[in-house]
C-alpha cells in the first residue's frame, strides 16, 4: 500500500508543481505589457527521497520558489540614463520657448527694430526739421523698446512656468519617496517567507519615476528594504523613514531629521529638476543679462549724444529728471552713476523767450572732485552724530590760497537735520585750519571745487569714527559695475552686528558684519572693515572695472550729492545773473522722490550742452534731455517729454548757444552709434561654481548677434545631448528586456511544457487509483 500511496502522493505534487508553473506563466503572459514587469520563473526541485526497502526512492517536485528574472547594473544603468534623458528633454522643451521668443526670421525680430531704430534717425539727419521723419525717430524707438520689454516679459512668464514646475516636481519626489516607505515596510514584512517578486517591481518602477525627477543613488539593505539618496548623498527614503525635500525662496532645500534646511540646488544636476534648474539659473539669466546689458548700453549710448542736443525749441517749462537717487542723494547711486565722467562739466544755456533777438547764455558747473586731503581729526563734538561738509566756495589749497569755504550740517543718526550749521575758510596749509563743532583737522594742498561733499560720523564719546576699510580686494564677479551698498542698523565696526544690503546691476544679498569677523565676502569681493560708527540708512559704493577689481567710494572721500549739485549750479545761475541768491534765470530743486527739476523764471528758456564742451554726462545719468529712460530691457521706455516731437534733438548748440534750423549734427551723430564699438560685459552662469562676468569690445548689433549665437549653439548642445540619452535609454532597455522582458513565444514553450506535464501527472495518477482499486477488490 506504500508504494501505491508514494505514486499517488508523488503525482499530487507534479500537478501542483506544474499547476503553479502554469500559473507563473499565465502570469507572465498577462504582464506583457505592464511597464516595469520583470519575467518571473519557478524553480522546480526534486523533494527529498526516502528509503524504502533496500533502495532509495524518489518522492517527486515542489517548487523551491518564484525566481524574478532582473540584473541590479542594468537596472541603475537604466535609472540613470532616463535621468539624464529627462534632463534634456525639459531643458530642450524650455529652450524652444526661448528660441520663440527671439526668432531672427519673423518681421518684428530685435535685430529688424535695431535696424529700422538706426534708420530713422539716418532719414531725421536728411530733415531735421521734418514733423513725419521725427513720429519715425518716436514710433521706432517706441517699438524697439517696447520689443525689449516683450522679451523681458516673455523670460519672466517661463521662470514663473518653471517655479510652478519645480514645486509640483519637489512635491511628486515627497509623494514617490513616501510610497517607496510603504513598499519597504511591505518587502520586509513578505521577504520573511518569499521573495516579493511583484513588490520588487512596483519598487523599481517607482524607483525610476523618482530618478526622472532627481539624480538619485540606491542601496539595498540585507533586510530587502531600500535607501535612496539624492546624488550627492542627502537621504530621500531610509526603510519606513523618510526625508522631504522643499522649495524655499526658490531654493530646493533638503530637510534633515532635525528639521533644518540644506540647500541642495547647486548640487541637483540630473532628473527633470536638473534641467528646470539649468534653464532657470544658467541659461535663462545669461540671456537676460546679456539682454539687459545690450538694453543698458543702448539707453547709455543713445541718450548720452541726444542729452548733448538740442530740438527746434528750447525748454520753456519746469523740467525733471527720470533717474532718482537713493536717500542719501550721491550722485554715484543713479542708474548710470558710475558713467558721470568727473573731469568733465555740465552746462545749460538760458535764453529770455520775452525779447526780440535773444543772447544766450550759459551757466556751468565743473564736475571735478577735490583733491585735498581731509585728515588727523582730533579734539571732541557731541556723541553719534553726522556731520556733512559742503565746499560752497572752491578754490586752490597751497602756496596761493584762494579763501575756499567749506560748510558743515549737522544731522542725527536717523539722517534728520539737527538745524545746526558752520562753516570753515581754508585760510592756510598742512596746518590745523578749521574747527566743526569742536573737531578739528588738518587739511592738504590740491583744489576744492564748489559743490564737492562729504560726510563724517563720531562715535559716543565725540570723536571722528567714519567708517574706513583695512582694504577692499579680490575680484568682483560683474566687471563695470556699482555696488551699492546700504547700512540697515545703527552700530559700530567691531563693537555690533551690522546688517548690510547690497545691490549691482545684476544681482543682490545681504551679509552681517560680525564684531568679530569684520571681513566679509560680497559676490567675489573681499570687505575688510577696520572701523566705524554707522548709521541706518547710510549708503558707500564700490566700483569695479574691466577686471573686476574693485574700488570703494566712501562718504568720507569726497563726492557730488543732488542737493551740493543743485547748490552749485543755482549758485552759478545767481552769479550769471548778476544778482543775489534764487535770482538766476533757472533754478535747481530736488523732488520728494530724489530727482533734480530745473525751473526758468520768468519768460526764460534752457537748452543743454553746446559742441564744444566736454560733457560730464550729468544730464543724461539725471535723465535730462533724454531719449528713453529706465536702464533696462523691463523698464525701458522713451521719455515722455519726446512726446512733443519739438524737442527730439537732431541739432547742436555752438559755442554761442545758437543753432541753424537745418543743423543734422546730433541725428547723425545718434545714426553712427550702431557703427560704434562699445565695452559690455558678458557672463557666465553655472550651478556647480560661482557666476562670472567678462567684457568684450563689439558694436551693439554685434553684441545681440553673439548673444543669439550664443543661445543657438547651447540649444543644439542640448539637443545632441537629448538625442545620445535617447539612444542610450533605447540601448540599455533593450537589454533589460532581454533579460527582465516577457518574451510570448518563449511563454508559449512553457505553457506547452507545463500542460503536458500536468497532463501526464494526471495520467499518473489515474494509473495509481486504478492500481489501489485493483488491490482493494482482491478477496
Amino acid at each position: 500500500m506504500s508504494g501505491i500511496n508514494m505514486v499517488l502522493n508523488t503525482a499530487k505534487q507534479s500537478l501542483a508543481a506544474n499547476q503553479i508553473g502554469l500559473n507563473v506563466t499565465g502570469n507572465n503572459i498577462a504582464n506583457v505589457n505592464t511597464p516595469g514587469y520583470s519575467r518571473q520563473t519557478p524553480v522546480f526541485d526534486n523533494r527529498d527521497p526516502i528509503s524504502l526497502s533496500r533502495f532509495t526512492m524518489g518522492t517527486g517536485v515542489e517548487i523551491d520558489g518564484i525566481v524574478r528574472s532582473s540584473n541590479f547594473l542594468i537596472e541603475k544603468q537604466l535609472m540613470n540614463q532616463k535621468s539624464e534623458l529627462s534632463r534634456y528633454d525639459e531643458a530642450q522643451s524650455y529652450m524652444t520657448v526661448l528660441e520663440s521668443l527671439f526668432n531672427e526670421t519673423s518681421e518684428n525680430n530685435l535685430s529688424e527694430q535695431l535696424s529700422d531704430f538706426w534708420n530713422s534717425w539716418q532719414g531725421l539727419s536728411n530733415m531735421p526739421t521734418g514733423y513725419p521723419e521725427r513720429i519715425a525717430v518716436y514710433d521706432s524707438g517706441a517699438r524697439l523698446a517696447e520689443q525689449f520689454q516683450w522679451l523681458s516679459d516673455g523670460m519672466h512668464h517661463i521662470d514663473v512656468d518653471l517655479a510652478h514646475e519645480l514645486q509640483a516636481g519637489i512635491d511628486q519626489i515627497n509623494a514617490l519617496s513616501n510610497q517607496l516607505a510603504e513598499i519597504n515596510v511591505d518587502i520586509i514584512s513578505s521577504s520573511v517567507n518569499d521573495n516579493p517578486n511583484d513588490l520588487l517591481d512596483k519598487r523599481n518602477t517607482l524607483v525610476s519615476d523618482l530618478a526622472q525627477l532627481i539624480d538619485i543613488q540606491t542601496y539595498e539593505q540585507p533586510t530587502g528594504s531600500l535607501t535612496v539618496a539624492t546624488n550627492t548623498g542627502h537621504i530621500l527614503v531610509y526603510g519606513a523613514d523618510t526625508f522631504q525635500l522643499q522649495l524655499h525662496a526658490g531654493q530646493v532645500s533638503w530637510v534633515d531629521s532635525q528639521g533644518s534646511d540644506v540647500d541642495i540646488t547647486d548640487k541637483i544636476k540630473g532628473g527633470k529638476l536638473g534641467g528646470w534648474l539649468e534653464m532657470r539659473d544658467e541659461i535663462i539669466p545669461k540671456v537676460r543679462q546679456e539682454l539687459n546689458t545690450l538694453a543698458e548700453e543702448l539707453i547709455w549710448s543713445v541718450n548720452l549724444q541726444h542729452s548733448q542736443g538740442v530740438g527746434l525749441n528750447f525748454f520753456s517749462s519746469a523740467l525733471t529728471g527720470t533717474y532718482r537717487t537713493d536717500a542719501t542723494q550721491m550722485l554715484s547711486t543713479l542708474e548710470f552713476g558710475d558713467r558721470i565722467d568727473d573731469t568733465g562739466e555740465f552746462k545749460i544755456w538760458v535764453r529770455d523767450a520775452g525779447v526780440v533777438s535773444p543772447v544766450p547764455v550759459d551757466i556751468t558747473v565743473d564736475m571735478n572732485g577735490s583733491d585735498v586731503t581731509v585728515s588727523n581729526w582730533a579734539g571732541a563734538a557731541p556723541g553719534s552724530f553726522q556731520y556733512k561738509m559742503t565746499v560752497t566756495t572752491g578754490g586752490d589749497v597751497g602756496p596761493a590760497v584762494s579763501d575756499p569755504v567749506i560748510s558743515w550740517e549737522k544731522f542725527n543718526p536717523d539722517g534728520s537735520s539737527t538745524g545746526e550749521t558752520g562753516t570753515v575758510t581754508v585760510t592756510d596749509v598742512n596746518t590745523l585750519v578749521g574747527t566743526v563743532d569742536g573737531l578739528t583737522f588738518d587739511i592738504g594742498a590740491g583744489a576744492l571745487y564748489e559743490g564737492n561733499t562729504f560726510s563724517i560720523h563720531t562715535d559716543a564719546a565725540g570723536a571722528e569714527d567714519a567708517l574706513t576699510f583695512n582694504a577692499v580686494s579680490g575680484t568682483a564677479k560683474s566687471v563695470q559695475d556699482t555696488y551699492v551698498f546700504t547700512v540697515k542698523n545703527s552700530g559700530g565696526i567691531g563693537t555690533d552686528p551690522i546688517d548690510i544690503e547690497w545691490r549691482n546691476g545684476a544681482t543682490s544679498g545681504t551679509f552681517t558684519v560680525d564684531p568679530t569677523k569684520p571681513a566679509v565676502t560680497v559676490d567675489g569681493m573681499t570687505l575688510d572693515f577696520a572701523s566705524g560708527t554707522l548709521f541706518g540708512g547710510e549708503t558707500f559704493t564700490v566700483s569695479t572695472d574691466s577686471a573686476g577689481t574693485p574700488t570703494e567710494q566712501m562718504p568720507t572721500q569726497w563726492h557730488w550729492t543732488l542737493s551740493s549739485f543743485a547748490t552749485a549750479f543755482n549758485s552759478a545761475a545767481d552769479a550769471v545773473a548778476g544778482a543775489g541768491p534764487g535770482s538766476g534765470f533757472v533754478q535747481a530743486s530736488i523732488t520728494t522722490d530724489n530727482k533734480l527739476t530745473f525751473s526758468p523764471t520768468g519768460t526764460y528758456q534752457f537748452a543743454f550742452s553746446d559742441d564744444s564742451v566736454q560733457d560730464a554726462g550729468l544730464a543724461a545719468a539725471l535723465g535730462f534731455n533724454t531719449f528713453f529712460t529706465g536702464a533696462s530691457a523691463l523698464n525701458m521706455a522713451v521719455n515722455s517729454v519726446l512726446e512733443n516731437k519739438d524737442h527730439i534733438a537732431a541739432a547742436r548748440l555752438d559755442d554761442a548757444g545758437a543753432y541753424g534750423a537745418g543743423d543734422n549734427s546730433n541725428a547723425i551723430a545718434v545714426a553712427d552709434i550702431q557703427y560704434v564699438s562699445h565695452s559690455m560685459t558678458q557672463w557666465t552662469y553655472d550651478r556647480s561654481s560661482s557666476d562670472r562676468s567678462g567684457t568684450t569690445s563689439n558694436t551693439l548689433e554685434g553684441f545681440y548677434q553673439g548673444m543669439i549665437g550664443a543661445l543657438g549653439i547651447k540649444s543644439a548642445s542640448i539637443n545632441r545631448n537629448a538625442q545620445f540619452s535617447q539612444v542610450m535609454v533605447e540601448n540599455i532597455q533593450g537589454q533589460r528586456d532581454a533579460l527582465s522582458g516577457v518574451n510570448l513565444d518563449e511563454e508559449m514553450v512553457n505553457l506547452m511544457k507545463y500542460q503536458h506535464a500536468f497532463a501526464v501527472a494526471s495520467k499518473l495518477l489515474t494509473t495509481a487509483d486504478e492500481m489501489l482499486q485493483t488491490l482493494l477488490s482482491v478477496k
